[in-house]
């Protein structure tokens, strides 16, 4: 309520960024990566907030925005690599059902342009 009335509420951005990394490292020990890098998010934006409205609160919040921020990224490939290896099961599933799976796909990125190529590449 604080933050709707007055956004730029240095103090409490501070308490909600230090609550929400209290909050995230209960879901990372409970493994739960889509809860954790909510919050992480939540209190690296607020912390980035509070160092760009008041520099005096920076020597406070850029030690926590270092100690976040790489944990952030952590949780964020550990979904990433969740949610891959669930589309790989639904894709497994219905190749599946045609005799195939997605170990019979190749992809190879073009250097020059970034873009990806699909060959198929039969069973042996």
């Amino acid at each position: 309520v604080a933050l709707e009335r007055k956004p730029d509420y240095v103090k409490v951005r501070m308490r909600r960024a230090e609550a929400c990394e209290h909050l995230a490292n209960a879901a990372i020990a409970a493994n739960d990566s889509l809860e954790s890098s909510g919050k992480l998010q939540i209190a690296v934006d607020d912390l980035k907030r509070v160092i760009e409205v008041d520099p005096s609160f920076a020597p406070q919040a850029r030690p926590m925005l270092r100690r976040l921020e790489p944990l952030l990224a952590k949780e964020q490939e550990k979904m990433k690599d969740e949610m891959l290896g669930k589309l790989k099961g639904v894709g497994n599933f219905l190749l599946g059902k045609i005799g195939l799976s997605l170990d019979n796909f190749e992809t190879t990125q073009d250097p020059a342009t970034g873009s990806y190529s699909i060959n198929f590449k039969p069973n042996k």
